[in-house]
């Protein structure tokens, strides 16, 4: 039997029972097929096996494979005792064919000696004579298929050094025939069902380890006790890991070198990824490796994605790009436009659905690559994970060759293409919601290095980007973006240029939904001025502006001004000519502003009018037909029509419940009117129960301060007064006031609201004097910044005149207060 002296490690080989060494604790019960532990003839030992490794443990764990391939070797001779077995390291032609010339040495086949001599075909001649008995040989790490098919590959040319001199591929050369089989271990699946073709073979897929055997790997390496504190912190490491032996093996050694315990290795591990890299790229020399030769776990999947970057450079292109992405997630849409050209990447005009259509051949193979070498992961719905830590060392592979810049630049581009610009309705918004957990991974990374010709497509994925958070109610988050593009567009193209106006626009929306008043607009009140003296007075893109200024106006109760700006929008619109849909939100804009000023009536017909053109123009189920039902809905609320009220928003509700989900911004504003609307009508179960809900998600959603959970606060402390809970009422109006208070300011319209809102619960509890100071204070807040013909729903000067008659009923005549 001719062996190339691999080292039985017990840790992992089933004891014979005769072995002069026990077996360890942790030796492992080899994953082999069942025919070849059966005894028997020879037809139930398969002719061509293969080893590959589960997706679970990324680019193989060369240790894992190799040693299952000892043990079962060792099984193999107890069985077939007569049987010879050849170890072949198969990771590059010059150790094939060193292997061959050894095993002619060994077997000493005529003709060696020569000079001239084919030293594979010899060896494959006496392999193949069935006189010379059965055999086994091993294949191990045979993952490059170009070694064995690439005929170009083996033909050498005789020497002064006399080198053997070979033909054809080195496939070629070992003999199917039915005395021998052969066993390969391979990281890439392809390669292995190529190289078995032509036998009758098993696949082993090698999975993830159970959660014992790391404990047994570590603490036998580190000698570290069994107990459960330790196993607890060995677990710890292990999932770090993600399970894989090389790893975990290498872990254990640089412990042991290094006289340290599992939790500083944890700490240096967790201090930042470039540590994990770093830790991963520590050489070692694992038990049973030929030659003592150090490897390191980054290393050997290097060797793999130089491998890939040479025979599939498609596969190379879409893992250098989607490493900057999340790992997780990644839509086929997504991988397709990674295989695009540079300057089609730039041109956001070309038809992607062409573009799919032609790339989907070399996506699907470079996908199918990137699975065979388990680098990637396939989901149920066909997106892709990449593992972490193959994440990590692609990211240092790139940077150690000085790409990783124009890479980062590449994915930017690929996610500014794909990014559904500034249009977030329905479908649409389903893919900006998919994609921005990439385009949030791309954004974070320092973008230094990167060329200065990708800096424009970086903005315009952050104006998309920031425009998403919006929408999700991450306020803070878009508005950090925002603040971004906007500086770095300032000093690119100028204060003036269109991109950085509109730019400043999507920072002053994040901005006025966190009350921000005064900040928002500012940029507002700049973008108009600009608009206004550039592109003219009707000209569609500053009508947006004086939109958007009017819009901030009424959310700062300016209700005058607003319906000033909202009115010429309007008119100036209905004259640029056709287009119903135009005019949309200006109409509701302008009918919001009629019923804040108690002209329901006025209201009513302008949404019931736009409400009608979302029917014959849009979706039943568009965004903007959904407001026109909700805003609808609050003017009949108003107007006492509680059943045509809730009948809108149970389907408003319905739609965006099943379209965005449960913690959607827009979804619990849905939720928040339907429970008003139950409120007014006295059912404050069922108030209470929707609003507790809404109340519980804006404080996860948007945090404490911001206006729309004051705004939940504020509706739930009503329900509770409805319902004679006045303690409980207090207590939630007074932390509303008090946060208005903070972030809108003392004389802002809703924290007058919140302070008409306390002093009618303090009545309740009859603590009267309190209540009178607060609505006299409110009162005269709401003169001093509104004016006398302020119209309120809340009505604060009612409740004050209530108040004092109230108070003077209760005097004993001993002097009264001082009336307004």
């Amino acid at each position: 039997m001719f062996s190339s002296k691999k080292a039985r490690n017990d840790r992992y080989v089933e004891d014979d029972g005769n072995s002069d060494q026990s077996r360890s604790s942790s030796s492992r019960k080899p994953a082999v097929p069942a025919e070849v532990q059966a005894k028997g003839s020879k037809k139930h030992f398969p002719q061509g096996i293969k080893l590959f490794s589960e997706p679970e443990t990324p680019g193989s764990c060369n240790m894992e494979k190799t040693q299952i391939a000892i043990d079962y070797v060792y099984r193999s001779k107890k069985e077939f005792a007569q049987q010879s077995i050849f170890w072949i390291h198969a990771s590059s032609h010059d150790r094939f064919t060193q292997a061959f010339t050894d095993i002619a040495k060994e077997l000493q086949i005529p003709g060696r000696d020569d000079p001239s001599a084919d030293i594979l075909l010899l060896v494959k001649s006496w392999l193949a004579r069935s006189e010379n008995g059965s055999w086994l040989m091993v294949l191990d790490n045979a993952d490059d298929a170009e070694i064995f098919f690439d005929s170009q590959s083996t033909k050498a040319q005789p020497s002064d050094n006399a080198q053997p001199l070979i033909s054809g591929s080195l496939r070629q050369h070992v003999p199917d025939c039915s005395h021998g089989s052969l066993l390969v271990t391979t990281r890439d699946k392809a390669t292995g069902t190529k190289i078995t073709t032509n036998r009758s073979r098993s696949m082993i897929k090698i999975a993830e380890m159970d959660p014992e055997e790391p404990r047994r790997l570590i603490c036998a390496k580190t000698e570290s006790l069994d107990s459960a504190q330790e196993n607890e912190i060995v677990d710890l490491l292990a999932k770090r890991l993600h399970h894989i032996p090389l790893a975990l093996a290498q872990a254990s050694a640089y412990i042991v070198v290094n006289s340290i315990d599992i939790a500083e290795y944890l700490e240096i591990l967790d201090e930042s990824e470039d540590s994990m890299v770093e830790l991963l790229s520590e050489p070692y020399v694992p038990e049973g490796r030929d030659s003592g030769v150090p490897i390191a776990v980054a290393a050997t999947w290097i060797v793999s994605f130089k491998q890939i970057q040479k025979k599939t450079p498609e596969a190379s292109t879409v893992l250098s790009t989607i490493c900057w992405f999340d790992r997780q997630g990644i839509q086929k849409d997504l991988l397709q436009s990674c295989l695009l050209k540079e300057g089609d990447l730039k041109n956001r005009h070309s038809s992607f659905d062409q573009t799919k259509a032609l790339s989907t051949p070399h996506i699907t193979k470079a996908i199918g690559v990137l699975k065979a070498f388990s680098f990637v992961t396939e989901g149920p719905d066909k997106s892709l994970t990449i593992h972490r830590l193959i994440q990590l060392v692609t990211r240092k592979w790139l940077q150690q060759e000085k790409q990783s810049a124009p890479w980062l630049g590449r994915a930017i581009l690929v996610l500014q293409y794909i990014f559904p610009y500034k249009d977030l309705e329905n479908e649409k918004r389903k893919t900006c919601l998919e994609l921005l957990p990439h385009a949030l991974s791309v954004l974070s990374i320092d973008e230094v290095g990167v060329s200065s010709d990708i800096v424009p497509s970086r903005c315009e994925l952050q104006d998309s980007v920031a425009l998403t958070l919006y929408v999700q109610g991450r306020h803070k988050e878009a508005e950090r973006i925002a603040l971004e593009v906007v500086k770095a567009r300032e000093k690119i193209l100028g204060c003036d240029h269109y991109h950085t106006l509109n730019s400043k626009s999507i920072l002053a929306l994040t901005q006025y939904q966190q009350g921000k008043y005064k900040e928002a607009e500012a940029h507002y009140t700049a973008v108009l001025q600009v608009k206004e003296r550039v592109y003219g007075l009707e000209n569609p893109s500053t009508l947006s502006a004086m939109y958007n200024l009017g819009k901030l106006y009424e959310q700062q109760g300016q209700y005058q001004k607003a319906q000033e700006l909202q009115s010429k929008v309007l008119e100036r619109k209905t004259k640029l000519g056709p287009g119903e849909t135009k005019t949309l939100r200006t109409m509701l804009a302008v009918a919001s502003l009629y019923g804040r000023r108690g002209r329901f009536k006025d209201a009513k017909k302008l949404q019931a009018e736009a409400l009608e053109i979302c029917k014959r123009s849009l979706d039943p189920e568009h965004p903007r037909t959904l407001a026109c039902m909700n805003n609808l809905a609050l003017t009949y609320k108003n107007q006492g029509q509680y059943q045509d009220a809730e009948k809108l928003q149970l389907g408003v509700l319905h739609i965006r419940k099943k379209n965005f989900g449960l913690e959607d911004p827009e979804t619990l504003k849905a939720m928040g009117n339907l429970a008003t609307t139950y409120s007014a009508q006295s059912k404050y179960e069922d108030a209470e129960k929707i609003q507790t809900e809404v109340l519980k998600s804006s404080k996860l959603l948007f945090g404490n301060d911001s206006p729309a959970t004051l705004l939940d606060m504020n509706n739930l402390a009503s329900i509770y007064r409805g319902q004679g809970r006045y303690q409980e009422a207090k207590k939630l109006a007074l932390e509303t006031l008090e946060g208005r208070q903070r972030v809108l300011g003392k004389d802002h319209t809703d924290t007058l609201t919140a302070m008409n809102n306390l002093a009618n619960t303090l009545k309740r509890l009859g603590s009267n004097q309190e209540a009178l100071k607060l609505m006299r204070e409110c009162v005269r807040l709401r003169i001093e910044r509104y004016g006398e013909d302020f119209f309120d729903e809340c009505n604060p000067r009612e409740g004050l005149r209530i108040l004092e008659e109230e108070a003077l009923e209760l005097d004993d005549g001993g002097g009264g207060e001082t009336h307004l």
